[in-house]
């Protein structure tokens, strides 16, 4: 055998073909899984005796209740809604307590000037709220709501106090305005920590620091 003649059985021998099988690290075709939708979490379904629910609707940091026209859905549930609308500026509707969906539907001159979804609302019972809950739908997003009312109150009715809102350490100027209600304040404002500032008829100021307001949401405080 010559010498060009080894050279080629060498080559020869180190050529690897490759295996028809699987890659490495891949499966076979008949091996993909397919995955499974995960099954959606089951709603709560309103239950407990019922409750005044009061819709309060905005425009940014304009009231626009009376312009509007709600819908309450069961969460999760978009038949048989139950349409209110303000009367004597506000807009109440009986349920029993759980979660809902409400559509705030703007109407001017007849024509749709705007829709805003607020979907799973809670609505519960408090024990300083007398069975009403008040829920704030906002057609622009970004904006919270607080609803503060005095503690010791056991009646709906007028407001003998005041309060005032501030950015949170900075009380040289109001963050917003206060929006009266049936026996509360209500402030709606940008989402963001809040100082509150409360000035009973009779007494010192009361302060309630660090409030937080979450985009699309109400919170509920009290004070004493």
């Amino acid at each position: 055998m010559t010498q060009r003649e080894v050279w080629a059985t060498v080559v020869l021998c180190a050529v690897v073909v490759p295996s028809a099988g699987v890659v490495q690290g891949l499966p076979a075709v008949g091996a993909l899984q397919t995955a499974q939708p995960s099954q959606a979490p089951a709603v709560p379904q309103a239950t407990g005796q019922p409750l005044t629910l009061e819709v309060r609707v905005f425009d940014a940091t304009d009231e626009v209740t009376s312009e509007t026209r709600v819908r309450v859905f069961k969460a999760g549930n978009r038949t048989d809604p139950r349409t209110i609308r303000a009367t004597s500026g506000v807009a109440t509707v009986d349920v029993p307590a759980g979660f809902y969906d409400l559509q705030a539907v703007r109407e001017r001159e007849g024509q749709v000037a705007g829709i805003r979804w607020a979907e799973r609302r809670l609505v519960q019972r408090y024990p300083d709220q007398q069975g009403r809950h008040m829920e704030m739908v906002n057609l622009q997003p970004g904006y919270g709501a607080l609803q503060i009312r005095r503690r010791s109150s056991t009646e709906p009715g007028d407001v003998t106090w005041r309060a005032s809102i501030y950015k949170s350490g900075n009380a040289t100027e109001e963050a917003g305005r206060s929006n009266k209600g049936d026996g509360y304040l209500l402030f709606v404002v940008p989402a963001g920590s809040y100082d509150v500032q409360v000035l009973p008829a009779i007494g010192q100021p009361i302060w309630l620091r660090d409030v937080e307001l979450p985009a699309d949401q109400t919170r509920f405080k009290t004070w004493e």
